[in-house]
């Protein structure tokens, strides 16, 4: 079963990583009005600082998982590296200023 996603609210006082996955299942549970124990893995998809009104807060997405079924690896965050030119390559010369 695909991940369901659900938003949910926390004060701005601390960064979303440094939330404990404990708060962050609870959270999810809450909104998807389900038991923390029937959720699985727990993933914040995009976090956003909400500053409009007077008390900041973090407005966090997350993608939920059932208990019991095994989450697909996360996403790489670094891109692939990208290897040297072979030794014959022909050189480029940048000139100008812009």
């Amino acid at each position: 079963m695909p991940a369901r996603r659900v938003v949910v609210v926390f004060p701005a006082e601390r960064p979303p990583e440094e939330l404990a996955p404990g708060e962050l299942r609870f959270a999810a549970a809450r909104g998807l009005d389900q038991a923390p124990a029937e959720l699985g893995e727990v993933r914040i998809v995009r976090a956003s600082l909400d500053a409009r009104k007077r008390h900041m807060v973090w407005r966090l997405e997350l993608a939920v998982w059932p208990a019991g079924e095994e989450a697909p690896p996360p996403p790489a965050t670094t891109p692939e590296p990208i290897p040297p030119p072979p030794p014959a390559a022909p050189r480029a010369a940048v000139v100008g200023a812009g």
